[in-house]
């Protein structure tokens, strides 16, 4: 295996993702771009400025993480410890849904069982969320003032 460069895995974890894929976690680098997609979907849909906002957040909570492994990983060939910590899927699942689900797969802290509730899980959530956010759209655009 070449040896390779920490500062090439950083610049390419620009986009959460090609760092993996450059110093060979290609899973997790597939995984990351699921979520890198899945952002972006809302600013095609619900362009407007809180959307940039919240996309932009999620996107450096995986680009600052996804960064630094890339660069652990191209220094010492180890991994880092916060980007498979359960903390931390957990918490890309509740932001960026279903699109971290390869990631929850991926990671083997995660019991089958808890990684087939969390596959079922995160779609309830958002079509609850969604409907929720659906209901009080239509009840508020509806009334009279």
């Amino acid at each position: 295996m070449t040896e390779k460069k920490p500062a090439v895995a950083a610049a390419l974890s620009l986009i959460p993702g090609l760092g993996q894929m450059y110093v060979g976690k290609t899973k997790k680098g597939v995984a990351l771009l699921c979520i890198d997609a899945g952002l972006m979907v809302p600013l095609f849909f619900f362009p407007s400025r809180l959307t940039w906002v919240l996309a932009g957040g999620v996107y450096m909570m995986t680009m600052i993480p996804a960064g630094l492994e890339s660069c652990l990983i191209a220094k010492t060939g180890h991994s880092s410890p916060i980007m498979n910590s359960k903390k931390y899927i957990v918490l890309l699942l509740l932001m960026t849904g279903i699109n971290a689900v390869p990631l929850l797969w991926q990671n083997q802290q995660f019991s089958r069982r808890a990684k087939i509730l969390w596959t079922i899980a995160v779609p309830l959530l958002a079509v609850l969320f969604f409907g929720a956010v659906w209901q009080w759209g239509a009840k508020n655009l509806l009334s009279t003032p």
